[in-house]
């Protein structure tokens, strides 16, 4: 009979290789249950904010314990720098040109398959709950698969907890011993920022005496506008926000260790697969913006991303991966066959199945100003702007104004990405331009939907995400 893993995947939004070691003896360990799976999306997460990934303040407590005992990649790129087209790259295998949800109006393709469907055709029970993302909603074909579908809304307060409870909730009354895969999203480090019970912890008591911000219950973009308009905004206001920044993923590791204490309570700590990671992350004016979506700089879609369960051990892994290939992983792992699918993503774990040094990422697909592609290889990143002047319904974004279309950088020496080394560099920029060329060639035709087909509920509560007008 074939052995079976439980895999629990949290992805909050790759290093050279270790080898072998990420499993005992080099080979994927025997599970003593069939397995299920668990992807918990942590929205908006920056990587360079957890403890493990080297912050300095306290964020993540829980998960950098837990990273001791995991396989942790610090090199795990996203497909896009916004949720809709990022998430369908993890739930599809695919790059956004290929899955079709790129912009606000487009769904994810009826052609495509989903890994809920594929693991419900293999007898999964499939359940998601989202806490309240609506971008990744029905309208969006996001429930493709899925048994039991919820979304919750952000609207007075932190819903982290809510969420986690009604995720175990739904498992222990839906499952009925059946293999599950469950898939949770967070938005507690999307804005607005709520008060937590640790935001107080992250206030500095100095700076607060000078920002505008006077510690309120909440901070979301209206009121960073009024600000601005009012010429009040400057070093302190963007401190205080990301204190709270901070203190809403301090709050959100605290119910990642509340849902992984009720995974123990029911049985399936002992023998789950899990995997810490986010969708995108979040600019916090590194670059001279602030938000998501709109350019692809690594603050937007160097992910983190943290493997672990049954036989894997504690260790770093440098190479480069993406969360397209969080797919045909889980597969593996789940001894679950991916039968015709074709993928753009590789099973990380397979060995000798794809050739790390040679990996080329691609990250694309914008929320807002003109359409940008990276190409991503262990060396080098070329981010390529086919058509600057484009506005596609928006205002062109500040930090691109008056730049060149393509610019370079390289990944070892300039993480931070200020120098462009395109002049410099003219021949592989120009080969490097010519491969994002091939990718945009190759986009699927688009399905859209109209704003007449979204509930005005829904459009209301996307608005408040500063995601509509």
């Amino acid at each position: 009979m074939k052995q079976f893993h439980i895999f629990l995947l949290a992805i909050f939004v790759g290093l050279p290789a270790t080898g072998c070691d990420w499993v005992t003896g080099g080979r994927q360990p025997a599970a003593p249950e069939p397995a299920n799976l668990l992807i918990v999306v942590v929205d908006t997460l920056r990587r360079d904010h957890l403890g493990h990934y080297g912050y300095r303040r306290p964020t993540s407590p829980f998960w950098d314990e837990l990273a001791k005992r995991s396989v942790v990649f610090d090199n795990a790129y996203s497909a896009a720098p916004w949720t809709k087209p990022s998430t369908g790259s993890l739930l599809t295998g695919l790059y956004p040109n290929k899955h079709g949800a790129i912009r606000k109006q487009h769904r994810l393709r009826n052609e495509v398959t989903t890994l809920a469907e594929h693991l419900k055709a293999n007898g999964f029970f499939t359940l998601y709950v989202n806490g309240g993302n609506d971008h990744i909603g029905d309208v969006q074909n996001f429930r493709q698969g899925f048994d039991v579908f919820r979304i919750l809304e952000k609207r007075s307060g932190n819903l982290a907890d809510k969420v986690v409870a009604q995720f175990i909730q739904l498992l222990e009354q839906k499952r009925k011993n059946r293999r599950f895969f469950g898939y949770v999203h967070l938005m507690d480090v999307h804005s607005p920022y709520f008060r937590t019970q640790f935001t107080d912890q992250f206030l500095d008591p100095e700076n607060a005496k000078i920002s505008a911000i006077r510690s309120p219950r909440r901070i979301n973009p209206p009121l960073l506008k009024g600000l601005r308009e009012e010429g009040r905004f400057g070093e302190p206001e963007k401190k205080t926000i990301i204190d709270y920044y901070d203190a809403s993923i301090r709050y959100v590791d605290e119910q990642l260790k509340l849902l992984f204490s009720e995974l123990k309570r029911l049985g399936l700590a002992d023998n789950t697969y899990y995997v810490l990671a986010a969708d995108h992350g979040e600019e916090l004016w590194d670059h001279g913006g602030w938000y998501h979506g709109h350019t692809l700089y690594d603050e937007l879609i160097h992910i983190p991303l943290t493997i672990g369960g049954p036989g894997l051990q504690g260790s770093r892994i440098n190479d480069l991966v993406s969360n397209v290939d969080v797919f045909p992983t889980v597969l593996e792992l789940l001894g679950v066959s991916k039968g015709n699918l074709k993928l753009d993503g590789k099973a990380i774990f397979a060995e000798m199945s794809w050739n790390p040094a040679a990996r080329e990422l691609y990250s694309s697909a914008m929320l807002q100003g003109p359409e940008q592609a990276a190409l991503i290889t262990p060396a080098r990143k070329v981010i390529w702007v086919p058509d600057i002047a484009a506005r596609v319904g928006q205002k062109l974004d500040a930090p691109l104004a008056g730049k060149s279309l393509t610019r370079m950088f390289d990944r070892v020496t300039d993480p931070e990405e200020r120098f462009d080394l395109a002049p410099r560099f003219p021949e592989q920029t120009t080969v490097a331009v010519e491969k994002l060329r091939h990718y945009y060639q190759n986009t699927v035709t688009t399905e859209a939907f109209s704003e007449s087909d979204v509930d005005p509920e829904v459009m209301r509560r996307l608005q408040a995400l500063g995601y509509a007008q």
